[in-house]
């Protein structure tokens, strides 16, 4: 999802391309996020280096930067249904569709604790599987 400022989308989109990004500045996490490398690669690829103004590992700090109009991020929709939607509007983004899988793994005979019994219904919950 494309994250910005709501009165800075206009009044008839419903999807935005990588492309239609090229003069935005970019808040982007950092280069150890395999985000990171995903939407580096389809800027590339659609032609042009993005203006990255910051590269942060913190989520509360790209929202702020958002909300001060410092730039757009782009961030899985989980996270954008998170945002205020009287601030912000999160708009998909197309050509190309980036996909974010989330996958967890335990030790299969190893019996669970109960932190990772209740971390896992928490998951299920969040991110359900199907």
């Amino acid at each position: 999802m494309v994250l910005m400022r709501r009165e800075n989308l206009p009044a008839t989109t419903t999807a935005l391309s990588m492309r239609s990004l090229r003069d935005e500045s970019f808040i982007l996490f950092t280069e150890n996020f395999v985000l990171y490398d995903w939407i580096m690669d389809a800027c590339h690829i659609h032609g042009f280096t993005p203006n990255v103004v910051c590269r942060t590992s913190q989520w509360d700090l790209l929202r702020d930067m958002v909300a001060q109009q410092l730039g757009i991020a782009l961030l899985p929709k989980y996270y954008t249904d998170e945002f205020d939607p009287s601030v912000f509007v999160a708009v998909p983004l197309v050509e190309p569709e980036i996909h974010w899988r989330l996958a967890l793994a335990w030790p299969k005979h190893k019996r669970l604790t109960p932190a990772l019994k209740a971390w896992l219904t928490v998951v299920r919950q969040k991110f359900p599987v199907g």
